[in-house]
């Protein structure tokens, strides 16, 4: 199997997600540590622009959102399954955690620890999120945010009641999205102890471990794709080889352009120029992300 390469860096929520599933599923994996912040050149040369992390890398295939690198992952890796019992209700439950928990969580973090955030890193969240930093809004809306957290929480430890997972009797990706949301939520300060059952799932969630990690430079996954080619895709979809733009809905709205090359119901492919690395596809899923021609 080609090297599984995660950019990522050690404190970012989604990559724990990620890091979480190749634990769950015992993978080998190379590690390239990225910035918390802009710039990232390391990065955005593969993926043209992207920024946020994780993104995966097989080989000259670049993989864009958590979303869609777990379903790649459990393409190389059916076993253990993520998606085999009751898919569509955890499909649901990730999305939820995706958009609605995490976007709780995260200012209850900044809000938090606003006093140790450096200027910086608020300057490149507020250029990522589309907001102004502001240390005092952000101190303030920590009660509310805490207040939907605990909403949010006291409904997992509800699902909590009839088993030792979210859905089903075994663990599934809704399990992983939520997990690093209360992952981030136990870093940011948050005592779990109001939620026993919560609390000790988090526990056997992060029991599964990370897998087995190797450190490698960004220039030695650059080599990866550039002598290796792009895995064939399926040419479906109406415009391909049209030259278009994909952006994030709502963070990170960076456009990454390329020629289109498949866009399915699930997922979009552009192929790019990488600068002194060559033809890569850059994917993404249609969940999330906006489509531009032209």
């Amino acid at each position: 199997m080609t090297t599984l390469v995660l950019h990522h860096y050690d404190a970012s929520p989604y990559s724990e997600k990620v890091r979480a599933i190749l634990g769950f599923k015992r993978l080998d994996w190379a590690s390239v540590e990225m910035p918390a912040i802009m710039p990232k050149p390391d990065l955005t040369v593969l993926t043209g622009g992207y920024r946020r992390a994780p993104v995966l890398q097989i080989g000259a295939d670049i993989y864009c959102d958590s979303a869609l690198i777990a379903e790649i992952l459990e393409e190389v890796a059916p076993t253990p399954p993520l998606f085999a019992a009751a898919a569509a209700a955890g499909r649901l439950v990730a999305h939820w955690a995706d958009v609605f928990l995490f976007w709780k969580v995260a200012p209850y973090f900044v809000g938090s620890n606003i006093d140790r955030i450096p200027d910086i890193f608020l300057a490149d969240r507020a250029a990522m999120w589309g907001t102004k930093p502001n240390r005092e809004r952000a101190a303030a809306q920590v009660p509310q945010m805490l207040s939907q957290i605990g909403v949010g929480f006291a409904r997992l430890e509800e699902m909590l009641a009839g088993g030792d997972f979210l859905v089903g009797a075994r663990p599934s990706y809704a399990d992983f999205a939520v997990y690093h949301c209360v992952w981030f939520a136990a870093r940011s300060g948050l005592d779990l102890a109001p939620w026993p059952r919560l609390q000790a799932w988090t526990a056997r969630i992060a029991a599964f471990g990370q897998g087995q990690r190797r450190a490698i430079a960004a220039a030695d996954a650059h080599a990866m794709a550039r002598t290796a080619a792009p895995r064939p895709v399926a040419p479906e979809g109406a415009g391909l080889g049209d030259e278009v733009a994909v952006t994030a809905e709502s963070f990170g709205l960076e456009a990454v352009t390329g020629r289109l090359v498949a866009l399915g119901p699930e997922r979009i492919t552009l192929a790019r120029e990488a600068d002194g690395i060559g033809l890569v596809h850059v994917h993404f899923p249609r969940l999330g992300y906006v489509l531009r021609r032209g």
